[in-house]
């Protein structure tokens, strides 16, 4: 019983260590997004991932083409 409590303490932690690990800017966009240029083009990322423009309305063609991976 008290292997199941330690592993999800480890399981928790290691989640917790990814997530701080992301490196977010204010705009929600990530290295990932940085490194394609969403950031010089004035994108933001809401919640859900979902990818806006400038002006706050979705741009379909980004989210069409979105790669990215802790987003998809």
């Amino acid at each position: 019983m008290d292997c199941d409590y330690c592993m999800f303490i480890c399981v928790s932690v290691f989640c917790l260590i990814l997530l701080m690990c992301r490196d977010i800017d204010e705009n929600n966009l990530d290295r990932y997004d940085r490194y394609w240029a969403y950031e010089e083009k004035e994108y933001s990322r809401g919640i859900t991932g979902i990818i806006y423009d400038k002006y706050g309305n979705i741009d379909f063609l980004a989210n069409l083409f979105d790669t990215n991976p802790a987003w998809n």
